[in-house]
């Protein structure tokens, strides 16, 4: 079987160490950055199949730029298809809910939308369903 990849972006240490025992107890290579400029270049190394992306990173939006740079620019169209999977703290930190989760995952150019705090199953569980896609 090909090494599955998946790329995490997240900055909760944490967060980011338990979701990493979890995959790797599953067989998938997790690879992890806390940072979203130092993920996006690590692209072509990691040749992740599926990606995993905080939407906050100290309260600035920079999940969901980096969301809509892989979805639209040209530089990283290589990985627009890959399935995106945002975690969102936004109800905890700003007061923000997603009343129609349907609709919300299209309007941030992910494929998936899990509100913090996580349980890392649940995290895995969505990455399989991409995985076996």
């Amino acid at each position: 079987m090909a090494e599955q990849n998946v790329l995490l972006v997240e900055d909760n240490a944490e967060l980011s160490a338990s979701l990493k025992t979890l995959f790797e107890a599953k067989g998938i290579k997790l690879h992890h950055y806390a940072d979203c400029a130092q993920a996006l270049e690590a692209l072509d190394s990691v040749s992740p199949k599926v990606i995993i992306l905080n939407m906050l990173f100290n309260k600035k939006g920079d999940g969901i730029l980096a969301a809509r740079r892989l979805r639209r620019s040209a530089k990283y169209s290589k990985w627009a298809k890959v399935p995106l999977i945002m975690l969102s703290d936004l109800r905890i930190q700003q007061g923000v809910l997603f009343p129609k989760p349907s609709r919300y995952p299209y309007a941030l150019c992910v494929d998936e939308l899990i509100q913090k705090p996580v349980k890392p199953d649940i995290v895995l569980a969505k990455t399989e369903e991409f995985l076996k896609s």
